[in-house]
């Protein structure tokens, strides 16, 4: 299925709801594109009718939407987005949410970095049928944290512990740190953080806080979760000693 968008330079879908609800990111003919160092993405909404809705929230430079559970039931979606001064030589990221009303709330987590460039801002990841939001945020230092937005507002940040974590990170931790993916409708979070080896391992964190680190047997070199149903089953993939890619589904216990 093609989705028609006008002056369509490119895109991609992101997300599908239980109704058939599609959400993604596109590129315009008309954009002035700052290749490579910044793209001007737009967000696109089909319903299950194959009405098409393009947005942006507003004041946005570029707005990205995130591979996996991007849009709830309800089709509420999250992402992030950017804004740039005039010549795009400084630019923010910010998370927002788009209700099912097409109404935006935007919102930052507090030690955010301010240089989206260097990869610092907040990063939503994840909503669930709640609207709750699961992301990252990386801060000045470079190192991403895991947060939990719940529905009226409040953030929750943590980490997985490491020696990246810690209030005075060494200097080789740049990208670094913990990275949330998905969030299902019990409030349990999975996802991926580096540890003191400096690989990508897996965690998930329970609603109470409580969390637990996991790594697949065939995880030669990382293990990425991607996403995580009500039942607690995670899906992922896993690069094995080879650099050779891997599937994955587990229930962690």
């Amino acid at each position: 299925m093609t989705i028609p968008i006008p002056n369509l330079l490119g895109g991609n879908g992101s997300s599908i709801n239980l109704w058939g609800a599609v959400v993604g990111n596109f590129l315009n003919l008309t954009d002035v594109q700052n290749f490579p160092v910044l793209l001007h993405y737009h967000g696109f909404l089909r319903d299950s009718n194959g009405t098409v809705t393009l947005f942006d929230p507003p004041g946005s430079t570029d707005t990205e939407i995130p591979p996996v559970g991007a849009i709830n039931d309800e089709g509420s979606v999250t992402g992030d987005f950017w804004v740039c001064n005039k010549d795009q030589s400084a630019c923010t990221a910010h998370g927002f949410i788009r209700r099912h009303d097409g109404k935006y709330i935007s919102f930052d987590v507090e030690g955010a970095g301010s240089d989206a460039y260097s990869g610092q801002g907040t990063f939503p990841q994840s909503i669930n049928a709640l609207g709750e939001v699961v992301g990252y945020y990386v801060d000045v230092n470079d190192v991403g944290h895991g947060f939990v937005r719940d529905i009226g507002g409040a953030v929750t940040s943590f980490d997985i512990p490491t020696v990246c974590t810690t209030s005075t990170p060494p200097e080789d931790c740049a990208y670094e740190g913990t990275y949330p993916d998905s969030i299902n409708n019990l409030g349990t979070v999975t996802g991926a953080y580096f540890g003191e080896d400096g690989l990508p391992h897996s965690f998930w964190r329970t609603v109470d806080g409580s969390t637990k680190r996991f790594d697949l047997e065939k995880a030669g070199y990382s293990t990425y979760p991607s996403a995580i149903n009500d039942l607690g089953v995670i899906a992922g993939f896993v690069y094995d000693s080879n650099f050779a890619v891997h599937g994955f589904y587990a229930l962690p216990r």
